[in-house]
């Protein structure tokens, strides 16, 4: 085996431990937004209550319902002009 090809394998595997451990020292925040607008604490409770509904499902739709306000008030300022 290549030593070129031993220490590139040995980067790797540094790398992964780097990230390893990066994971383990830096927990997931549930509370930042992602780009579609949703939390992870949305659809964790979304979860929660599917239980405590009875099978119930809510759609994220649902949970963001301000955005479809302002949706349609841009429609009415639109129709409007």
């Amino acid at each position: 085996m290549p030593t070129m090809y031993r220490i590139g394998c040995l980067r790797d595997d540094v790398i992964f431990l780097i990230f390893l451990y990066q994971r383990y020292i830096y927990p997931t925040d549930y509370k930042r937004v992602n780009e579609f607008g949703t939390t992870g604490e949305m659809h964790t409770g979304t979860a929660e209550s599917d239980v405590a509904n009875g099978g119930t499902t809510t759609s994220v739709e649902e949970v963001a319902g301000p955005d479809e306000t302002t949706k349609d008030k841009d429609t009415q300022d639109k129709k409007n002009d």
